[in-house]
């Protein structure tokens, strides 16, 4: 089937969902007929005049894939664990920060620096630069995703200390005039966004 025949519902009316509708539509033309949400206070309104359905209203609405778009800790799986239960199958379901396969939609959320990265790799080969990517700093690894999309060719570095930080360097930051926030990356999270 082609991406752009493809009728679809997104689950998840907040930022994530909204800009990842966005994303959908603009890059592969994905129709999106509803927008899904567990949120009662939501259910009634619309995302750029598509509407905002409870799960209960699923039957009633025709579409070919339901988008995961939730982006909270591990949220997805208990999502679709209770899409499957209303017996969706799924084939029909595609969670969001696991696909491979639309993540183009992603380049709506900072969507500037990603653009640079599909850029400058299609320079890179125009020029005929040789050698390996690398990226300092992976957190989640959507960054590290997109690199690895666009230089499938090349062999990707990942530099992060993965283990965390001292305590030390956390407590100086936190006295710093413009303290970053230091998170730890997470590993399997990672693979799972650049083997799919």
């Amino acid at each position: 089937m082609n991406k752009k025949d493809i009728k679809a519902v997104v689950f998840g009316a907040g930022k994530y969902g909204k800009t990842l509708t966005q994303g959908l539509q603009k890059y592969y033309g994905v129709a999106v007929v509803a927008v899904c949400d567990n949120n009662e206070a939501k259910v009634g309104g619309a995302i750029n005049d598509i509407p905002i359905i409870s799960p209960g209203q699923l039957h009633e609405y025709d579409y070919d894939k339901i988008f995961i778009c939730i982006r909270r800790g591990n949220l997805f799986r208990a999502v679709e664990a209770q899409l499957m239960e209303m017996g969706i199958s799924k084939e029909k379901i595609v969670i969001m920060q696991r696909s491979a396969e639309y993540q183009d939609a992603f380049l709506e959320f900072d969507f500037y620096r990603k653009n640079w990265i599909k850029y400058f790799a299609d320079y890179t080969r125009e020029i005929g630069l040789k050698g390996s990517v690398a990226e300092c700093g992976v957190y989640y690894g959507e960054t590290a995703m997109f690199i690895n999309r666009y230089w499938k060719d090349r062999i990707l570095y990942l530099c992060d200390t993965f283990e965390g930080f001292v305590d030390e360097d956390v407590m100086e930051e936190e006295k710093s005039l413009m303290p970053l926030k230091l998170v730890h990356s997470r590993i399997p999270v990672l693979r799972r966004k650049l083997l799919n």
